[in-house]
């Protein structure tokens, strides 16, 4: 956790290239320690920084390996929250096509699982499948 801390303050500070080395890192630990949860936290920085990379591609690689992970593990909120993130990076990419079927699924994770205000905040967005957040 702390190698990926420490790779969000280099991101922060635009140290890009040390921050994803850290990140790399910290993912392989993860991995080889099989630990799910740090490695979707991993994964989910390591998108951040992408994406403020403006490298959409490497975003959209890191959240589907967390989303990989997650629906192993069968962790409803967590695949929803990687779901919007997605749409997210979709809409980055000016495809909101695809960001809509994410939404729908995260809409319904967050319904199943009562999560009142993220699942308003997904209803918002499929109102207006075309803006991003």
């Amino acid at each position: 956790m702390a190698l990926s801390g420490l790779g969000l303050v280099d991101a922060a500070a635009g140290d890009y290239e040390h921050a994803e080395q850290l990140l790399a890192e910290a993912r392989d630990l993860f991995r080889r320690a099989g630990d799910r949860w740090g490695l979707t936290g991993v994964l989910w920085n390591t998108a951040d920084v992408a994406v403020t990379r403006g490298d959409l591609d490497g975003a959209v690689e890191a959240l589907e390996e967390a989303l990989a992970v997650q629906r192993e593990a069968g962790r409803g909120l967590w695949i929803a929250q990687t779901l919007t993130h997605l749409a997210d990076v979709a809409f980055a990419q000016d495809d909101p096509d695809r960001a809509r079927p994410l939404l729908l699924e995260a809409r319904s994770l967050y319904a199943e699982k009562g999560d009142a205000v993220e699942l308003a905040e997904v209803e918002s967005r499929l109102r207006e499948p075309a803006a991003p957040r």
